[in-house]
């Protein structure tokens, strides 16, 4: 492969935000995750903006603050955590993710959230946002009615939604110490460990602000995690029973289910509508996996089954969902994928709920589209916040 060429594609995985040009480290730009967003919005309503990051990225965006409110935001490739982040910060405001009867969705401002983005560092699938003091109230023991108020030093990580990253590689993200610089001194600092300070699911690190650093500091803290590398895809019938194999993985719909359904209107929460709500039930498994049969059964292996049954235990046969469409002759339906209860290791496989609704209540399933990730690799995240302010 020629150098120009090379650099060429280098290139293509990078992306610019604001004006800004943002550099993907080799590998991280083929994680599967949300779709890559592209707008040029020049004081357009939020709402608007919002609407089309979503139809871009494949999961919702809601912007919930001031009816009416604008915002000017460029993106040219950029990724979906990147653009969340940087329209928070732009419209000064914190984002949470939610679940709702609807699916999930992240929301602009957070409802528990409260302190605003002031600046991020995305590495592929992950972001990390600065929220220098966040404010909270700490109770008090011997007036519990009366929390003082207090504040700490904060740092948040959020994944992309459509990403099945493992995060717990070797220990949880907040066991790990944050590097703060100022000047020539580096001071490595270990998260204070009250989750109070932000009411989310997520993880976040938050210091004291009574420690003796002062001034502006630049914020470093490496996060390695598990990601696949891949994505693969394959249709098969809506219908109970229905089993496919598709190169190295067994897909078995075990449950079909289709009703009508009253639901709020997602337009007006005063009203309600009615819905056809369709759901299935899926499990994917490694074809290897069925090894394990072998070995429940009181079987013997071959050296290379073992060895192939070995790597499916260490984590690199992981399996998640990442799309799935619901095609009723010409029309297909993005579905709300979530894991449904039962099996969940590379052995006996992975088992997901696919569910949507449509206002058509003749809607009727006939296939499932589904794309799922796989080939598990370690990447080495490294973010780096400049211009942190210590007060």
């Amino acid at each position: 492969m020629t150098a120009w060429l090379v650099a060429a594609l280098l290139l293509q995985s990078d992306y610019t935000l604001n004006g800004k040009r943002h550099a993907v480290r080799a590998g991280l730009a083929d994680i599967p995750q949300g779709g890559r967003i592209t707008i040029d919005a020049r004081d357009r309503k939020v709402t608007d903006v919002a609407d089309d990051i979503s139809r871009q990225a494949g999961f919702r965006l809601q912007w919930d603050g001031e009816k009416g409110a604008t915002v000017t935001l460029s993106a040219e490739g950029a990724p979906f955590v990147a653009v969340v982040a940087e329209l928070a910060r732009t419209m000064k405001c914190a984002f949470e993710e939610f679940q709702s009867d609807d699916g999930p969705f992240v929301q602009l401002p957070g409802t528990f959230v409260k302190d605003p983005v002031l600046a991020w560092h995305a590495e592929g699938p992950l972001v990390v946002t600065w929220h220098g003091l966040a404010a909270r109230a700490k109770t008090q023991f011997d007036d519990p009615k009366k929390p003082a108020p207090e504040s700490r030093y904060a740092l948040r990580l959020w994944k992309d939604p459509r990403c099945h990253a493992n995060l717990h590689v070797e220990k949880a993200p907040r066991e790990r110490l944050v590097t703060f610089r100022v000047g020539d001194a580096a001071h490595e600092l270990k998260s204070d460990h009250d989750p109070a300070v932000f009411s989310s699911s997520a993880p976040t690190w938050e210091f004291n602000p009574r420690t003796a650093l002062k001034g502006t500091a630049t914020i470093e803290i490496a996060l390695p995690f598990h990601a696949p590398s891949r994505t693969t895809g394959a249709t098969t019938a809506w219908e109970k029973g229905t089993k496919l194999t598709s190169g190295d993985v067994t897909i078995t719909v075990e449950s079909v289910k289709s009703e009508r359904k009253k639901v709020r209107d997602p337009k007006d929460v005063f009203k309600q509508i009615e819905v056809m709500e369709s759901t299935a039930v899926v499990k994917l498994r490694h074809v290897d996996g069925a090894l394990y049969d072998t070995i429940v059964k009181g079987g013997r292996l071959t050296d290379e089954e073992g060895r192939r049954l070995a790597q499916l235990q260490e984590g690199g046969g992981a399996l998640g969902l990442h799309e799935a469409k619901i095609e009723a002759g010409s029309t297909v339906v993005v579905a709300h994928v979530s894991a449904a209860a039962g099996v969940s290791s590379p052995l006996d496989g992975y088992r997901f709920e696919i569910r949507c609704r449509s206002q058509d209540l003749s809607f009727k399933p006939g296939r499932i589209a589904l794309v799922w990730a796989g080939s598990y690799r370690k990447f080495d995240a490294a973010f780096r916040i400049e211009g942190a302010e210590l007060k």
